[in-house]
């Protein structure tokens, strides 16, 4: 189970808390949660050697730092 949100408030955490009892949290600094930090890239691929080769690309051309890849 996955739960994302750029604005998690105490509602939020309380509920997250009670669906998934034992959480991997990832978490921004403050100062890292403004948009200008943030790329989104989608990509749309056919088969695994396209996915790894997309991968390959942007890795390649960018740096980054920490990074959130979701696959089908």
């Amino acid at each position: 189970m996955l739960l994302f949100s750029a604005t998690f408030e105490e509602s939020v955490w309380k509920f997250a808390e009670k669906v998934v009892p034992d959480p991997n949290i990832i978490k921004l600094k403050r100062e890292e949660e403004t948009l200008d930090t943030i790329k989104q890239y989608y990509v749309l691929c056919d088969n695994k050697e396209e996915k790894y080769q997309a991968l390959c690309n942007i890795y390649g051309a960018i740096t980054i730092a920490q990074a959130m890849i979701f696959c089908h």
